[in-house]
Parts: C-alpha cells; structure tokens; sequence
C-alpha cells in the first residue's frame, strides 16, 4: 500500500496543507522543510493523486452541504468550529461548505434545506432528525451523492457512516453516575430535548435500560423540553416546585441553566448529572453547580467528518462506513483542564 499525505506530513512533522504546497508547487514552504517532504516522497515511492491535481487546477469548486440542527444551541458551534478547521486544511483546493443551522428540530424546514441542497452540492453532511419522511428523502439523495451523519445518526437512512458517540452507552455512563451519587429511595429527576432526535432517544434508553438494576432509586417518567433552554428551565422550575429530587439528569446540553434554576432552592445538596463540556457548563462544573459532565468532543466530531469527505471528494478515498465511535469522557470539577 503506497504511503499517503498523512502519512508523509507526519514523518516529516508538518501539517498536510505544506505536503499539498510542495506537491503541487505553490510556493510558501522552507526549503529545508520542502527538501525533507520530498525525500520522504522519494523514499516511500510516492506518486501524486492525478485527481487531486486536476482540482486544484479547476476553477468550479466542489461543495459539502453540512445540515445541522437547532439553531442557537451553543454545542453546534463547536461543530462549526471543528468544519472551519477542517476546511481550512484544503484551502489550496476549490472546495467550499454551504452550511445550514435549521431552527429546533423543524421538520418542514429540514426538508426545505434537503431540496434546496439535494443537486447543487458534490456530497451532504446530516445531524439527522428520526423522522419517516426525511429518512426517505435522505434515501433518495443517497442514490445520486454521499451522505455522512454527525453527531446524530440517521440509522435507518441509507447514509454511508456515522462519526459521533455511542450514545446508548453514554446513556448507560450516566445511569452508572447516577447509581454512584443517589441512595436507594432517592428520587431521580430525567429532563431530555426531543424524542425525534436519535442521539437523545438513545441516552433516555441506556439510561433507563440500566437503572432497571437499581429498583430501589426511583426514576421520574422523562420530561421534553424540546431542547430549548427556557422550555427547560421552566419545566425544571415546575418539577422542583412541586418535589425534591436528589439527582438531576439532563440528557440535553442546558446544565448551567439547570444549576441556575437550583441555586434559587434553598436545597445545597442536589447533584446535576449531564452533556456537553461547553464554555457555560465547564464553569458551572468548576463551581459545584454540576456534579458530572459527558463530554462528547462536538469539534473533533465534525473535524474528522468534514476531513474524511473532503479527502474522499478531492482524492478518491474510502468514507469511514458504519458507525464510528469516539470516546466518551467524563469530566468532574477535579478533572478540568
């Protein structure tokens, strides 16, 4: 198997848009860096893509149609950030992102953006909605170009592969958490986002399919808030006003916002189990208004997607197929950076 660009930038300790650079000759490197990469080249019998070559001379630009979902969630800007960066490593290459941010989990809108996108882009990237009608409008699409799912899977669609977390098991992380903090005939309160969104319905499931061991820690039904931060907060608020619970656990990303609704209560002692290590819930982490956060690692998510696609459009290489898991970690106020 021939060496590849990867592999060549990291014998020679530098990234792989200055292997493209010194491929393709345009200038920019050192030239003992350029006479290292070369060597490299040399020795491991390496031959330029032709594909790749052939792009970066063409004026008309390849397009990834990148489709998330609900708009102002702070998570989906760790998403854009890691695209940007992806990006930004093929910037010798015509090839742009035309990125849409839908409002919620809006069905209508999310068919819209389908159609609009469907024959003018070169490959699609989702975080999917579980709902029959897209499912089948992926499926079309998928006849005709790549389709990767991110963060959220579509497992029902005819989509290539996944790049997220197993968040079955992120659910049954939770659940061990909540085992470990709350004693038998304690009261455990579950606030999810919407029932429509793979990754949340599959947490809610690893979740309660593990605490079916522990009887004797009662488990309230699951609240939807549709994951927007006031549905939640008010929903909490109401919850709280009407019973004490010892734990916590937010299967969506609002847990500053739920250790804000808790630091009204006169209760000291109420842990907060959730997602997501974004800016605002790493600091209510830091001051003791979280107990526990999974973090899911949202950039490196959709790095990785974005990368593996622009490689696949630009070099002919194979998409990652299946599901493909990154780990999950599990941060407390003693393991912060």
């Amino acid at each position: 198997m021939s060496i590849t660009i990867a592999q060549i930038a990291k014998l020679a300790g530098v990234s792989r848009g200055t292997v493209d650079r010194v491929i393709h000759n345009r200038g920019r490197v050192a030239p003992e860096v350029e006479k290292k990469i070369r060597q490299i080249m040399e020795e491991n019998d390496y031959h330029p893509n032709m594909l790749g070559r052939a792009l970066a001379a063409s004026k008309s630009p390849l397009i990834i149609g990148m489709v998330m979902i609900e708009r102002g969630n702070p998570f989906f800007q760790l998403i854009e950030a890691g695209m940007k960066e992806a990006m930004a490593q093929f910037r010798d290459y015509p090839i742009e992102i035309d990125f849409r941010h839908i409002n919620g989990v809006d069905e209508e809108e999310y068919l819209h953006v389908l159609d609009e996108l469907e024959y003018s882009v070169n490959a699609l990237i989702l975080s999917g909605i579980q709902i029959p009608r897209i499912v089948e409008k992926v499926n079309h699409i998928a006849k005709h170009i790549p389709v990767m799912t991110l963060n959220i899977d579509l497992e029902e669609s005819d989509r290539i592969g996944f790049i997220g977390i197993d968040d079955y098991k992120a659910g049954t992380c939770l659940a061990g958490l909540t085992h470990d903090i709350t004693r038998p005939g304690e009261d455990v309160l579950i606030l999810s986002g919407s029932e429509t969104i793979h990754s949340q319905s599959q947490r809610v499931k690893g979740f309660l399919d593990t605490m079916k061991r522990y009887p004797d820690i009662h488990i309230s039904d699951v609240i939807y808030t549709q994951d927007k931060q006031d549905e939640s907060g008010r929903l909490l608020t109401e919850a709280l006003n009407k019973k004490y619970f010892k734990t916590i656990v937010m299967i969506d990303s609002w847990l500053a916002n739920a250790g804000e609704v808790v630091s009204h209560y006169k209760y000291q002692d109420i842990n907060i189990l959730g997602f997501d290590l974004m800016p605002q819930n790493k600091e209510a982490l830091k001051q003791g208004k979280v107990t526990y956060i999974i973090e899911q690692s949202g950039y490196t998510q959709s790095y990785q997607c974005v990368h593996k696609v622009c490689e696949y459009l630009i070099y002919g290489t194979q998409l990652p197929t299946g599901k493909n898991y990154l780990p999950i970690q599990i941060y407390n106020k003693y393991n912060l950076d």
